[in-house]
């Protein structure tokens, strides 16, 4: 069995790297996850100074081997020329569009991706919104802070019998109706890849193609947005499409910024014309200190953590060991991104 040398980039538990290391006297695990950072930061303050360039190559001596990333979306500056074994990269998330714009990724090299690993805590993250916009749970959290009981004109709601459009009925997206349907709402969903029909699939009421998604969005009491971002869905969730969202409606992105427009949504946010938004991602991140956003009464907010579950590292070791022992095997990998499609 050949040797495979694995590059970890992003920050895991010692235990954790010792466990990926013990898989076979083969495998030989490097971490680059505080050189990586420190160079990106080097590169930005002071490209032409000494450290950089020790930081540099001492990187570049680490990488040189290397067969194998495990990375999130941090990764080397300019790694297709500075690792030229690479053979597979390992994300740890389902989303792999920054890898995927990486200029120079040569066609040869594997990605997979950790798409359903963490489809239950983002569902969860995206019905607890739900019903904290039900409950008034935002509301309820000002009259604290300002100390005032007065509950006047402030009745809550239920979520039973509405209806949760679903953007993207993927992974996330499935599970999302899943739980849904337990409390008794309308789950509708849009799915690429569906012909002109209307299919019927399990958690959903009905599953729609991606050309109805209109139809989709007048219908909805809370518009779950769990798209991948592709070029497809840059801007898909436009000024015309929020236009067509209820006055009483809510907006929720676990997908990527980028596929909303941002502009458009805070103004539908500020004039009332849509009720409220939760959002867990952004255009840019981190979100800017001077967006409107962060002032807005109806928006909940968390800065793209919707999945990161304390157990987090356990999930994508355990995920990634797998693979690796398939790889090890040579059999074929799970996860398999298509490139074209962008997941």
């Amino acid at each position: 069995m050949p040797d495979v040398h694995v590059a970890i980039c992003w920050t895991f538990p010692d235990h954790l790297v010792e466990r990926l290391q013990s898989i076979s006297p083969n495998v030989h695990v490097v971490r680059a996850d505080e050189l990586i950072p420190r160079e990106h930061e080097l590169l930005n303050s002071d490209p032409d100074g000494a450290e950089r360039r020790e930081v540099s190559a001492k990187l570049d001596e680490l990488l040189r081997d290397v067969d194998v990333l495990l990375t999130g979306g941090l990764t080397v500056d300019n790694f297709p020329s500075r690792i030229p074994n690479l053979k597979w990269i390992q994300g740890i998330g389902a989303g792999m569009d920054r890898i995927l714009t990486v200029e120079g990724l040569r066609d040869e090299v594997v990605l997979t991706n950790a798409r359903g690993m963490i489809a239950r805590p983002i569902a969860e993250w995206v019905i607890g919104a739900m019903l904290s916009f039900a409950k008034r749970m935002p509301t309820w959290a000002e009259r604290k802070r300002a100390h005032d009981y007065n509950r006047l004109g402030l009745a809550t709601t239920s979520v039973q019998g509405k209806t949760v459009g679903i953007l993207g009925f993927g992974n996330i997206g499935s599970e999302v109706g899943r739980i849904a349907r337990v409390l008794d709402m309308r789950v509708l969903g849009t799915k690429r890849g569906k012909s002109g029909g209307r299919g019927d699939e399990a958690h959903a009421d009905v599953v729609y193609p991606m050309s109805e998604t209109d139809a989709v969005i007048e219908a909805s009491d809370y518009l779950v947005i769990a798209l991948p971002l592709t070029e497809e869905t840059q801007q898909f969730v436009d000024r015309r499409r929020i236009g067509l969202m209820k006055s009483s409606a809510y907006l929720l992105n676990v997908g990527r910024g980028p596929i909303v427009d941002q502009s458009a949504l805070i103004d539908a946010l500020r004039d009332g014309k849509i009720a409220g938004a939760a959002l867990d991602v952004f255009d840019p991140e981190p979100l800017p200190k001077d967006s409107p956003l962060w002032d807005l009464e109806n928006v909940i907010y968390s800065p793209h953590v919707s999945g990161f579950v304390d157990d987090y590292h356990n999930r994508v070791v355990d995920l990634f060991e797998g693979n690796l022992r398939r790889y090890l095997n040579g059999e074929e990998l799970r996860n398999i991104v298509d490139k074209e499609a962008g997941y």
